[in-house]
């Protein structure tokens, strides 16, 4: 941890949970056969830094530099000062875009962010379609847990596609039992 991490009362890890995040890799094949969705290559890791202009600068070109080298990522603003890392690995190639993603969240806890982390996506799409169903496999980094968040439009949401896909989720990976966590992104 660094100094000022230190003077700023950051902890290294928050209580960071990563460990479940490369497991995202083993539903791959059950949401391709139940649900005909495939993972775009697409990802992000979306944090919130609190803190002098020059702590945010530090935090994005950590996030920014993170994975590999061969990709770049893409660091974005949002109104409410929330700060999105788009990861992206072409042909779908879902396990490197782990690494890439578990990559950023690593780095930006190491350098006292981790309780900037607010959640880390994985995108899907419906086989063959670019305007078919989508889904964000959404992974909270303190509680070490996912949710699906099926967006159909700007301001709507599959419910019942959400639940279906959870059901499928709980057999492989710790889902979020609190329904109100489930945000959209």
């Amino acid at each position: 941890m660094t100094l000022l991490g230190n003077l700023l009362g950051r902890s290294k890890t928050s209580g960071l949970q990563l460990e479940g995040l490369p497991a995202a890799s083993a539903v791959a094949a059950k949401l391709r056969s139940e649900f005909g969705l495939l993972p775009t290559g697409g990802g992000s890791v979306c944090f919130k830094v609190t803190g002098s202009p020059a702590e945010l600068t530090r935090a994005e070109i950590i996030a920014a530099t993170a994975g590999d080298r061969a990709t770049h990522n893409l660091v974005s603003h949002e109104l409410t000062g929330r700060t999105i890392v788009r990861c992206w690995r072409p042909g779908g190639a879902l396990r490197l875009l782990l690494t890439d993603l578990v990559d950023v969240n690593q780095r930006l806890a190491e350098a006292g962010f981790g309780s900037a982390l607010l959640h880390t996506t994985i995108d899907f799409t419906e086989t063959g379609g670019r305007r078919g169903r989508k889904l964000v496999l959404v992974f909270l980094p303190g509680r070490g847990t996912f949710y699906p968040f099926m967006p159909t439009g700007r301001r709507s949401r599959d419910r019942d596609g959400e639940l279906r896909v959870r059901g499928l989720l709980r057999r492989i990976l710790p889902v979020e039992a609190d329904v109100d966590r489930w945000l959209p992104v």
